[in-house]
Parts: structure tokens; sequence; C-alpha cells
């Protein structure tokens, strides 16, 4: 009975003696991690945006794949939903969604696991010489629960380790997707990033088969209204598709001509201008 006591009192002490301990540790993690690819923003974002992806490269997926996963809500973008369950202890069960996102500029995602808690993760794409700089922010806050300070003591590593071979996956997957020829139709599809440019349009809702006829009837008179506001042309006259509608074979359209001037300046009566 004293061994029972001794003991006990034993295991008191230094479940008492940890929890003072974790007090000591730090109570939020943050991590950061950045990489180049060789690619345009629009591959890495569609990458990230859309959840579905990440089953290709997520470093957690390798450590089980046989775990089951469900996607909710959206395809992508804000509202998408990635669940995952497994098994195995350093996998586990989580839930990631995307809560917030602008185009080609940065996704953030909320992580929400049973055994490890939450986190917020943002990632930011930079275009710059050819080249696309993704940064990752991740960020997780224990509060005062001393598991969860013994937690980001113990795993920190394995979690760096993963995210650093999560964005690794998706830089190969990203750039060669870039790096494969697109085709339709026997033509080449070729994706780039253009300077911003002003048009001059004269918008309509059309059905499909009187896009060219439409073209025609007004592509005079927006070039006849640009000479007359004496605005220099910035390059040849085009066709801008705004909405396909192909249940209703209807498409929103606007004739365009693209000028050199300053937004604020660009303003013609009867037309609206539009900045790409």
């Amino acid at each position: 009975m004293k061994i029972i006591k001794i003991i006990l009192i034993a295991s008191i002490t230094l479940i008492v003696l940890l929890i003072m301990a974790s007090f000591f540790l730090p109570s939020k993690l943050h991590i950061e991690h950045s990489l180049t690819v060789k690619t345009v923003p629009g591959i890495v974002y569609e990458q990230i945006n859309t959840l579905n992806n990440w089953n290709n490269w997520c470093e957690w997926r390798k450590k089980d794949i046989e775990w089951k996963k469900t996607f909710t809500g959206p395809e992508s973008g804000i509202g998408a939903s990635y669940i995952w369950e497994s098994q195995k202890s350093l996998v586990g069960n989580a839930r990631i969604t995307v809560i917030g996102n602008a185009p080609n500029d940065s996704v953030c995602i909320e992580f929400n696991s049973s055994d490890y808690g939450s986190a917020f993760g943002t990632f930011h794409f930079k275009y710059s010489d050819k080249v696309t700089t993704v940064r990752l922010s991740f960020d997780s806050d224990a509060g005062m629960n001393p598991v969860g300070r013994y937690l980001f003591l113990i795993l920190r590593r394995e979690i760096e380790k993963r995210v650093v071979h999560s964005l690794s996956n998706m830089k190969t997957i990203a750039e060669s997707i870039y790096a494969t020829p697109k085709k339709y139709r026997g033509y080449k599809i070729q994706e780039i990033n253009s300077p911003e440019k002003i048009y001059i349009t004269k918008k309509g809702s059309i059905g499909w088969d009187k896009v060219k006829k439409f073209y025609s009837q007004n592509i005079s008179s927006v070039l006849k209204a640009v000479k007359k506001a004496r605005l220099q042309l910035a390059g040849s006259s085009s066709g801008l598709f705004l909405e396909w509608d192909k249940s209703k074979k209807r498409i929103d359209m606007a004739v365009s001509v693209p000028v050199k001037s300053n937004k604020a300046k660009t303003k013609i009566k009867g037309y609206e201008t539009i900045v790409i």
C-alpha cells in the first residue's frame, strides 16, 4: 500500500511539473517556407485553390495512400473543404477549408484536426522574371493548453519537413503543366502575363450566331469615337467575351479597341471603359 502511495504521489508530482514546465514552452507555432516555380501564377493558384489537386502533392497523403477522403462545398474557392480520415497516428483525421482567396495572388486556408487542433495557412504568389515565388505562412496557437505546447515541441520538425516536401511536389506538377504544350483544335495555347490595358468598348448580349454581325456593326463606331476623342491606339481591335451561357447559347460580348491613356481620363459618352 505504501509503495502504491509513493507511486501515486510521484506520478501527480511529475504531471504537475510537466504542466508547469509547459508554460515556459512557446504557445504559438509559426512555420514559413517559400520557393520559386517556373510557371505563371495562375497554374500555382489553381493547384492550391482547387483542393482536389492536393491529393496529388500533399505530403500527408503520401504517408497513408489508403486514407479516406471526402470533398464538400464548391469544387474550388471559398467554402471548399477537403476531409481525410486515417488510422495512422502521424496523419490522423483533419479538414482543410479555403476561407479566402484573391485570384493569382493568394489563398487562405483553415486546418482543423481532432488530434492536433486548428491552424491557419496563407499562400502568397508573386510573379517576376518568368517565375512565380510561392510563400506559405502557417500559424497555430495552443493558448494555455499544455498538451498543445508539447505537441508543437515534438512535431515542429515533422510539420516543417512535410510542408517543404509538399510544396516541392506541387512545384514539380505546376512546372510540368506549364511546360506541356496546350492545344485546342490544332492551335497552340500559350499563357502569358501582359501589362494592364485600357479598352474602349461597346457591349451587348447576343446569340452565338450573331457574334460576327455584332462585331461588324459596332467596330466602326468604336474606332470613330476613339479618333474623335483624340486617343492613341495601343493595338488591334478585338472582341472580348465576358460571359458565356451554354444552355441559352448566348454571350455577353464587348467590341473593344485598346488605347493609350490614363483610366481616369478615358471616358467617352455612349461607350464603356474596361481595364484588363
